[in-house]
């Protein structure tokens, strides 16, 4: 017992001071392992790979919380993948819809911009609705790394000034924007061109420019058809009324849609041999409202004529009177019921 006793008081006595600096140490060490952690403190490598698991909706969100969050996300230009975008001008606000199930209103405020999604609002302090729409799209087309497949404009408030903010919008842009599909609706050529000049030739595939606002005038074309966007597109809905002096620039295209207010006998003949001389024309259709068809060119109901670059292919004009539709359509000579005669 003795012995026990001597064992213990030859131990070494910790110190009242070492007891209390590992305590605090401890403190220290458990205050760390616990404390809170917020999208703004964490480290960058962390921040950047919860951005790469959000979509389009999610960080434009999060973009608008705080000014330190929105610069993190404009500097890291996050890789967006977005496939169509719609812009929709109104009397007091724009809408913007992306890959068209997310929609971002701005609406006009007497104070700024009030930026409205999915039922929740937040108001930016003056900041115009065109200032907020077009620093969200640069974000977004900035870290566009594909091509976008559409870019829709639909302009449903006269003389709006949107356009010229979005024509200086692309004309900053170091490259020409790759959209396959612009799909326009505008009240005359140079509101076209606001846009049309600033996408990249070679990604553009098909352009369709309607009226908006009821406004199916006859429309000038003449700058447009010199702009290699037109000259290398493959489609064109043009559901305008143009001059037939430019029926000649639609020969290179594959496939056109052509609305017209009056069509005459001399007119359907010049677009058949436009179609004739053609190599890439496959289909010209063509909706009307009155017909002249005082050369009887649509006796028929369906008439084949002989391509002048094919001997395989032929020329079908249909004539379908219900629908006021004349579709000028290139087939192969096998497709050509038996009991018909192809024209030279």
């Amino acid at each position: 017992m003795g012995s026990s006793l001597s064992s213990e008081s030859n131990e070494p006595q910790i110190s009242p001071e070492i007891e209390n600096l590992e305590q605090r140490v401890e403190e220290l060490y458990l205050e760390d392992a616990v404390s809170p952690l917020s999208l703004t403190n964490m480290p960058d490598v962390v921040m950047s790979e919860i951005l790469g698991k959000l979509d389009i909706r999610a960080v434009q969100i999060l973009r608008k919380v705080c000014h330190s969050l929105r610069s993190f996300i404009d500097d890291t230009r996050r890789n967006g993948e977005i496939s169509s975008i719609k812009l929709i001008t109104n009397p007091n606000s724009i809408n913007i819809v992306y890959d068209g199930k997310y929609e971002v209103i701005y609406r006009k405020h007497e104070v700024g911009c009030l930026v409205e999604y999915q039922k929740r609002a937040k108001l930016f302090r003056q900041e115009t609705c065109y200032e907020m729409l077009l620093g969200d799209l640069n974000l977004i087309l900035g870290a566009q790394k594909t091509l976008l497949k559409m870019l829709g404009i639909y302009l449903r408030e006269p003389s709006t000034p949107f356009l010229p903010f979005l024509k200086t919008f692309l004309e900053l842009k170091p490259r020409p924007l790759s959209v396959e599909t612009l799909q326009i609706e505008v009240g005359n050529q140079s509101e076209v061109m606001d846009v049309l000049p600033y996408l990249e030739p070679k990604k553009l595939k098909n352009i369709r420019i309607y009226a908006s606002c009821g406004r199916n005038e006859l429309m000038e074309i003449d700058r447009i058809v010199e702009l290699d966007q037109w000259k290398m597109a493959e489609k064109v809905t043009l559901e305008r009324w143009i001059h037939r002096k430019h029926f000649v620039d639609f020969g290179h295209l594959k496939e056109v849609l052509l609305s017209t207010y009056q069509i005459n006998s001399e007119e359907l003949i010049e677009l058949k041999e436009m179609f004739l001389n053609s190599s890439t024309l496959q289909q010209f259709l063509f909706p009307y409202l009155d017909l002249h068809d005082d050369q009887n060119f649509l006796h028929k109901k369906n008439r084949y004529f002989r391509t002048k670059n094919s001997d395989s292919d032929v020329l079908n004009v249909r004539h379908i009177p219900m629908n006021k539709i004349i579709n000028f359509n290139r087939l192969k000579i096998s497709e050509v019921p038996k009991d018909k005669v192809i024209e030279f």
